[in-house]
């Protein structure tokens, strides 16, 4: 068979779309960690507000947010 300009566009487009919907997804995945982290720092700012901040060792500190960072990752990112 023989190629067509329709054809190559048509192609052209799938393509675009396809690219579209990767960084749709990748956006989301993003979004919602961020969303987390506002909320985690939302949490902090008024824990610093009310007087009710801890101190703690940078280890403990460095333990602490790994912990949370893997338990507050988007489902999707889990798995890979």
């Amino acid at each position: 068979m023989h190629r067509t300009a329709s054809g190559d566009r048509r192609q052209a487009r799938m393509r675009d779309a396809l690219e579209l919907a990767r960084d749709a997804r990748a956006l989301q995945k993003v979004a919602a960690y961020l969303l987390a982290a506002s909320q985690e720092a939302q949490r902090l700012q008024g824990e610093a507000d009310a007087g009710q901040i801890r101190v703690m060792p940078l280890l403990a500190y460095q333990k602490e947010i790994a912990t949370y960072q893997e338990h507050h990752r988007p489902e999707t990112n889990r798995h890979q």
